[in-house]
């Protein structure tokens, strides 16, 4: 069986702390391909296997200029993102909820 996995555009604001020590606040955008657990029941012919769970960080800005990141920022960028989208998950799960709990009154 094939599951659905997508990913997700999502824009997070962070303090970032540069390698000179400052703080700078950074406006941060990536892709966040949420994980699915496989399925591991039945028959090991019939397991699938775990996908998903990539982050990356496609742009930083502070104050709308670029910014060039290093590898610790990078990394940094990327938890802050994968936050992002877990919370945005959550939130359209609720969403989604709602919506069918307000179906099923509305019938």
């Amino acid at each position: 069986m094939k599951r659905r996995n997508y990913t997700t555009y999502t824009e997070t604001t962070i303090d970032l702390e540069r390698e000179d020590g400052t703080f700078v606040e950074a406006t941060v955008i990536g892709e966040v391909e949420p994980f699915i657990a496989g399925s591991r029941r039945g028959h090991p012919d019939n397991w699938e296997p775990d996908e998903g769970g990539s982050v990356s960080v496609t742009g930083a800005t502070v104050d709308g200029e670029a910014i060039k990141l290093s590898a610790n920022e990078e990394a940094e960028c990327e938890r802050a993102l994968e936050d992002a989208g877990k919370q945005d998950a959550e939130d359209r799960a609720e969403d989604a909820a709602i919506a069918r709990a307000e179906a099923r009154w509305d019938r």
